[in-house]
C-alpha cells in the first residue's frame, strides 16, 4: 500500500472521541526551491497541483463549496513562524501539502520543505513540546512522509509521520514513496468526484490488489511464475488502456 494511517505510537488514541465540527489549517508549497542544508544541496521541483488541492478543500471566496472552514498558508505566506502560530489554534484538522527529504538516520537530514524554501527538520520539530497537540488528524501529501529505515549505526529514526503522533496528533495520514503531483485534484476535475467517490475508486483498487497478489502466490505453485507474470502484465496494460478512455465513474471502478 502507499498509504498509512497508523503507527505503533499510541494505539489508544483510535478510541477516542473526535470533534464533531471540524475546521482546518492547510499549509502548501507549490514553488521550485534549492535547499542548501549540512553541506547538501537539494532541488525540488515545483508542485503545481497544491493550489488547487487547498482550494478545493477549504471554503474561500472563490470556492464557497469547499469542505472545511479555516485558515491556508501557501508558499511565501507558509513559514515556520506562521507554521507554529496556526498549530497553537490548535484546530482538529491539519493538512501540509508539500515535499520531504528523507534521510535514513539522519534526523538533521530529513525535513519538510516550507513554502518560503526553507527547510524544517525533524530535529527542530522535536525540540517543539506538543507541536500537534490538539490536532486530530494530521494528514501529509508529501513524499516518503511515513518511511521509516535503519540507520547507519543502527538506530531507527522517526518518520515524519510518527514524530508527528509523538508530538501530539491523534492521527496520522501519510505516504510511504513519492506520489505523483496533481494527479487526485486533475481525476476530481474531470470525472466530477466527491471525496468519498475517491476513497470508494481507491479502496476498490487496493483490495483487489491485495486478493490478486494473495491468488498469484496460489498460482504460481500450479502453473509457474513466468505465466503468473506476463498474466499479471498484460492484465497490467490491459487495464492501463481502458483507463485512458474512461468516460465515466462507473468505468473507473470497473
Amino acid at each position: 500500500y502507499n498509504h498509512v494511517n497508523f503507527t505503533r505510537v499510541d494505539k489508544e488514541r483510535l478510541t477516542r472521541a473526535v470533534t464533531r465540527a471540524w475546521t482546518a489549517t492547510g499549509l502548501g508549497t507549490s514553488a521550485a526551491h534549492t535547499v542548501e542544508l549540512l553541506d547538501d544541496k537539494i532541488t525540488f521541483d515545483n508542485l503545481p497541483g497544491v493550489g488547487e488541492e487547498l482550494r478545493l478543500l477549504f471554503k474561500r471566496r472563490d470556492n464557497p463549496r469547499g469542505i472545511f472552514a479555516g485558515e491556508t498558508l501557501q508558499d511565501e505566506r507558509f513559514t515556520k513562524p506562521a507554521m507554529l502560530s496556526a498549530l497553537k489554534v490548535k484546530r482538529p484538522l491539519v493538512h501540509i501539502a508539500s515535499h520531504f527529504a528523507f534521510r535514513p538516520g539522519d534526523a538533521d537530514r530529513s525535513f519538510l520543505l516550507v513554502g518560503d524554501g526553507t527547510a524544517f527538520t525533524l530535529a527542530e520539530m522535536k525540540q517543539q513540546v506538543r507541536l500537534f497537540e490538539g490536532v486530530e488528524l494530521l494528514t501529509l501529501s508529501a513524499c516518503n512522509t511515513a518511511a521509516q529505515q535503519a540507520g547507519a549505526n543502527g538506530r531507527e529514526i522517526d518518520a515524519f509521520a510518527e514524530l508527528a503522533q509523538r508530538l501530539g496528533a491523534n492521527s496520522v495520514m501519510a505516504t510511504l514513496w513519492p506520489v505523483a503531483d496533481g494527479s487526485t485534484p486533475w481525476l476530481m476535475r474531470e470525472f466530477s468526484l466527491s471525496y468519498t467517490q475517491v476513497g470508494l475508486l481507491m479502496t476498490t483498487f487496493f483490495v483487489i490488489s491485495g486478493v490478486g497478489q494473495a491468488l498469484a502466490g496460489f498460482a504460481v505453485d500450479r502453473v509457474g511464475a513466468f505465466r503468473v507474470l506476463m498474466f499479471g502484465l498484460t492484465a497490467l496494460i490491459a487495464s492501463a488502456l481502458v483507463l485512458t478512455v474512461a468516460s465515466s465513474y462507473a468505468v473507473l471502478l470497473v
